[in-house]
């Protein structure tokens, strides 16, 4: 059948009726958008709201600048959003500043975004049937197909526009009662760790150090580890595809640190890097999320303040990015993201409380010149005990981190066991005479004190409030980390050399 193209792009029948449409509706949605800024716009894509439901060419574009806004996280307002359509020259196409600043004009102070949004979702869905239907019937009109084939066809294209309304409709949202699960209709899942003990599979970890503190050298190490499949750190993977985004590093370095470390090019490691001419995307990109579904990869972040614009300090902020990270994770990625921490005497991360709250486990690494030793401590994680691994590196043709003993770990050990022997000694030891007899800072016995608490000895109040020290059993464990020693992780030369598997 012929059909005909008004000055927005949408196709009118031999009829010459218009298409359903509502573009009030539409209307509504953007300049709600506008002026609630993210809020609405969430509500919109969580709803699966695209550019193409919209009816006028003019709303699609205006949607897909606002969409670019978010993906970057800017705020939607209106001077960003005329800018970012004059900048992509869709500014005269839309009709100018008059009529973008006119959308919000008659939107209710509480917009009803989710209403709005199904109105235009069910006309784009008759649209689209109506266009399908042209096609059968200029396919029946030309009689070049068989009866069966023609049939064939319009039930499967019924068929996808009922499944493609189904899911615009109910967005897989959970409207009642009944369906939300109980306990014993959730699915089994188990924990499936990539990296044993470091990075459970579906998880966000966050690697924090300072400059300089050797971050992206174990990032690509790990990295490849994870594509073949060997150990990282004496420690099994589970082979994966590895994403690798990086807006820290020059091209020239990365390339030197990968041939140190004995990388090679695979189709299961991906860099994408800001040298490229499509830098890789921020945080919140649908691309990110597409490629997480698919590919369910490692990607690893470098660095997390180079992918976003929000201020890391605003628990606000930082909260949104840490969703849309977490959004990978659900849709099957597992996340490493690095970040910087301060110089700080016991801050393990630079920012908000939500980058924290945001992961499953953390970890601060540190080098330590004197020692010539990187440490790698756990400061938080959801799946276990918080361990804390020690390296040695060795630079010449070849890069090799040695996974040896920490001369800071091994004090601690020992003050540990200083105040385990006093206690064993005595019963219902005091807490000053332990200080006193430990000969350490005071501080420092009041902190191993509330370690072991519960794990190596328990205390009670005794006379005059003081607090009274005994045993727990007989065990001589150090509570405070586990780590992985020169002793139990020696290869036949007597020191664990990472090289073969580089």
């Amino acid at each position: 059948m012929h059909a005909e193209h008004d000055r927005h792009g949408d196709s009118v029948t031999q009829q010459d009726r218009p298409l359903p449409a509502n573009v009030d509706a539409e209307r509504s949605i953007l300049g709600a958008i506008l002026l609630l800024d993210r809020a609405a716009y969430n509500q919109a894509a969580a709803a699966r709201l695209k550019a193409g439901d919209f009816s006028l060419d003019s709303h699609r574009r205006i949607y897909s600048r606002m969409r670019t806004l978010a993906e970057s996280m800017r705020p939607i307002d209106l001077v960003l959003l005329i800018e970012e359509l004059d900048r992509c020259k869709d500014l005269d196409t839309v009709g100018g500043v008059g009529y973008v600043s006119g959308l919000v004009d008659g939107v209710p102070d509480r917009p009803s975004i989710e209403h709005y949004v199904r109105i235009v979702k069910e006309k784009a869905t008759l649209r689209n049937t109506i266009r399908f239907a042209d096609d059968v019937a200029t396919r029946c009109y030309e009689g070049c197909e068989r009866v069966e084939a023609i049939l064939a066809a319009s039930a499967e294209g019924v068929r996808k526009l009922q499944e493609g309304y189904d899911r615009a409709t109910s967005c897989g949202r959970i409207r009642t009662w009944e369906q939300i699960p109980t306990l014993d209709q959730l699915p089994t899942q188990e924990v499936t760790w990539l990296v044993e003990g470091i990075i459970p599979a579906g998880s966000v970890v966050l690697w924090a150090g300072e400059s300089a503190s050797y971050k992206t050298w174990l990032s690509l190490l790990l990295a490849n580890a994870v594509k073949t499949g060997t150990d990282f750190l004496g420690r099994k993977t589970r082979q994966r595809p590895v994403l690798y985004l990086d807006r820290e590093n020059p091209l020239a370095l990365v390339q030197e640190r990968c041939s140190m470390l004995g990388i090679e090019g695979s189709e299961n490691f991906r860099l994408w890097g800001g040298w490229q001419a499509d830098a890789p995307p921020m945080i919140g990109d649908s691309r990110l999320l597409e490629i997480a579904k698919t590919t369910q990869p490692l990607i690893i972040i470098d660095s997390l303040i180079r992918f976003h614009e929000a201020d890391e300090n605003s628990a606000t902020e930082m909260g949104r990015v840490m969703a849309h990270i977490r959004s990978l994770a659900n849709a099957g990625a597992s996340i490493l993201a690095q970040h910087h921490k301060p110089k700080a005497e016991g801050a393990h991360y630079r920012g908000s409380s939500d980058i924290k709250a945001g992961v499953d486990l953390g970890f601060a690494i540190a080098y330590d010149e004197d020692e010539r030793i990187i440490t790698v401590g756990c400061f938080k994680n959801r799946f276990g005990e918080e361990i804390r691994i020690a390296l040695k590196p060795r630079f010449g043709t070849r890069a090799v981190f040695d996974v040896t003993s920490d001369p800071a770990f091994e004090h601690e050990r020992q003050d540990e066991q200083t105040v385990r022997g006093i206690i064993a000694m005595q019963s219902h030891v005091s807490q000053s005479q332990i200080i006193e007899q430990a000969g350490l800072p005071a501080h420092k016995t009041r902190a191993i004190l509330k370690r072991g608490e519960g794990t190596l000895w328990w205390s009670e109040r005794g006379s005059r409030g003081r607090l009274d020290y005994d045993l727990i059993g007989t065990d001589s464990s150090f509570s405070a980390f586990q780590t992985y020693s020169s002793e139990n992780l020696k290869s036949s030369s007597g020191e664990l050399n990472l090289e073969g598997e580089l």
